[in-house]
């Protein structure tokens, strides 16, 4: 949405796995300052250990092009989304990032950060991530 350049459609799907296949240490450098448990970890590897699975996870990532530009036409029939938005990152990954991003879409965006987390929230603090919805949704 912010114009960037565009991705071709395998690039994270063949970027991401080459990245992240057989490397924890790439996982654990968007982690909190915890990072995730041992048992959450394995639990994680065994569903990516399946056949296809990397892949298929990643494949989300290949629409990128294709949401920016329907994004950028919703944008230009309908302007910004007008109804309130909570845009939530992580203290240690994207931060105050995720409401800066969906400014460019919306109008009404709150903006929040999950404290000592990383890119799992859920994960690595869930009793800061559900209270920061509930806040948001009892507004």
């Amino acid at each position: 949405m912010n114009g960037g350049p565009s991705v071709p459609n395998n690039y994270w799907s063949t970027k991401q796995h080459s990245r992240t296949a057989g490397n924890d240490e790439q996982c654990k450098a968007h982690s909190g300052s915890k990072g995730i448990d041992e048992d959450t970890r394995q639990h994680y590897a065994a569903l990516y250990a399946r056949p296809h699975a990397m892949h298929d996870a990643f494949e989300q990532f290949g629409a990128f092009s294709q949401d920016a530009a329907d994004n950028k036409a919703l944008l230009a029939k309908g302007g910004k989304i007008t109804m309130p938005v909570f845009a939530i990152g992580a203290e240690k990954f994207f931060g105050k990032g995720m409401a800066d991003e969906m400014r460019f879409a919306a109008s009404n965006v709150t903006g929040g950060i999950v404290p000592n987390s990383g890119h799992w929230i859920m994960e690595e603090n869930p009793q800061a991530t559900i209270k920061l919805v509930t806040d948001f949704l009892a507004k």
